[in-house]
Parts: C-alpha cells; sequence; structure tokens
C-alpha cells in the first residue's frame, strides 16, 4: 500500500530539466519559470546567409565557361573583373542619379540608366552594350506584365491555388505540378545575377525608388562588358595553347581593344598593372 502522506511545497526537492525550473512562492504555489530564457542567447547557433553583393566572381565565371568552355579562368583575373565592372557600375549609377535628379524624378528607371550607359561606356562598346540590354530587357517585360491565371470560383476552387505571380518573380509548374520560381537572370535570358545588381544599385543610388527592369537593364550591359573581356583574353589563352586565361593575358586583351584599354585605363597606368591588388 503507497504511503500518501502530503509533503509541504518547502520540503519538496526537485531538480529542474533544461528547459522547465520549478520554484516554490511565499504563497505555497508552485511557479514554473522558463530556463531558457535565463540562458544567454548563442549567436553561434544562430543560421545566417550574408552574401556579398560586391563579388560577382561565380557568374563571371560561367560567362567564361559560355564564351569558351574548354577554357579556365585564374582567381587574379576574376578579380580584376569583378573590380572593372563594379567600376563601371557605380560610374553609371551615378550618371543615371544626376540624370533623374536634373529631370526632377524620384524613380531611377530603365530611361535614366539607358541614357548615362552611352555617357560612361566608351562609344566601340556602349552601341552593343545598349542593344544587348534592350533585348534583354523587351524580353523580361512581357512575363513581369503577363497577366496571373484565373481564379476558379468557390465551388470548382482546387484545394492549393496557384498564386498570382509578383513584379519580381514569375511562376512556372514543373512535371509534379509543383510551383517553380524562374529566376530574373533566366527570364530575362542574363547569365550575370539581376537580383545583385539590383542590391548594388539600391545601396549605391540616391533615389528614392527604382523601377523593375532598372536592374535588369544595368546587368545586361555589365554582361555584355564581362562577355567582351573574357572573349578577347580567351582568344589570346588559345593563340599561346594555354587552357587558363591568366592575368598576361587580360592585360593584352585591354590594351589592344580601345574601348576595354579606357575602361581599365586607371588600372593599366598603375604601377605593376599585372598585380590584382592594384585595382582593390
Amino acid at each position: 500500500m503507497q504511503n500518501n502522506t502530503i509533503v509541504p511545497v518547502d520540503q519538496v526537492s526537485v531538480e529542474p530539466t533544461n528547459s522547465v525550473n520549478i520554484q516554490p512562492t511565499n504563497s505555497g504555489d508552485v511557479q514554473i519559470v522558463n530556463s531558457c530564457d535565463d540562458q544567454p542567447v548563442n549567436e553561434s547557433n544562430k543560421r545566417t546567409r550574408n552574401v556579398d553583393a560586391t563579388n560577382l566572381k561565380l557568374y563571371l565565371h560561367k560567362i567564361g565557361k559560355n564564351v569558351h568552355p574548354d577554357i579556365n579562368l585564374s582567381t587574379d583575373v576574376l578579380l580584376v573583373i569583378n573590380n572593372l565592372l563594379l567600376d563601371m557600375h557605380d560610374q553609371i549609377v551615378f550618371a543615371a542619379d544626376a540624370i533623374a535628379t536634373y529631370a526632377g524624378v524620384h524613380t531611377l528607371s530603365v530611361k535614366e540608366i539607358q541614357a548615362a550607359t552611352p555617357i560612361v561606356v566608351p562609344p566601340s562598346l556602349a552601341v552593343g552594350a545598349v542593344q544587348v540590354a534592350t533585348d534583354a530587357t523587351n524580353n523580361f517585360k512581357p512575363k513581369l506584365l503577363a497577366p496571373g491565371p484565373k481564379r476558379k470560383s468557390k465551388a470548382t476552387q482546387n484545394p492549393d491555388p496557384i498564386p498570382e505571380p509578383t513584379s519580381g518573380q514569375s511562376i512556372d509548374l514543373t512535371s509534379a505540378g509543383r510551383r517553380k520560381v524562374v529566376p530574373r537572370s533566366t527570364r530575362a535570358g542574363l547569365t550575370m545575377s539581376v537580383s545583385r545588381v539590383e542590391y548594388l544599385i539600391r545601396a549605391f543610388s540616391r533615389t528614392k525608388r527604382i523601377g523593375d527592369g532598372t536592374p535588369v537593364y544595368l546587368a545586361a550591359v555589365l554582361d555584355y562588358l564581362a562577355t567582351e573581356m573574357l572573349s578577347q583574353a580567351g582568344e589570346i589563352a588559345k593563340r599561346n595553347n594555354i587552357n587558363m586565361i591568366k592575368l598576361p593575358h587580360l592585360v593584352e586583351a585591354l590594351q589592344k581593344n580601345e574601348g576595354l584599354k579606357r575602361i581599365a585605363a586607371m588600372w593599366l597606368l598603375a604601377p605593376d598593372p599585372e598585380s590584382a591588388d592594384s585595382l582593390s
């Protein structure tokens, strides 16, 4: 037979667990305290994703493989082209901001970026850059402005309806019927990331808003300039029977092309232009 003797609360000894702490009060009641509130939060356990928007090396490597599939790129070449593209981005956005301020508009649209591109990019490259960027923007806009799927009535509505695409994404269906978000770069037919270019514009621009097609247009310009650099540097590497684009190949390509030479003028005039840290 069990002993049902009542023990006062003050004499109860309960070992607290990791998550619950039992403490007696003056009134005789039992108070349950969550021990997690008393312990400091360990910041190292949090899963954070810090993406460096200024790092375009992954997309430069993809562009290089599209131009020369059998040639690799050295780390120094990726660093130099990455810095050159960031410098061109800053100059184009700065000129577009000045145009928007002069026009009295508060939205940085495609019109301002299109007007600023021939000002910053040399004429020999500006024509091709504007043409490629215009085509990419035209390929992007019809899908951007396309109406979403019509919603059915409540009687015939599916339990999991397909949401309408927002301004920043396009929803496609896989063979299994699952929703699939198509990146903006794929919709525009670009290799350069539109999302990273948009982040750079928002971080550098002084305007309050930016248009939906603005990062697409500027990403296409940067994609075109990177393609020109890697294409000519890859041809020089092939003539030397080398399957990797190294820094001397890039320097020779920039010096031979008048437009690329103007883009990399400050780096080529450095005391040691073959050093990857000369532009950083």
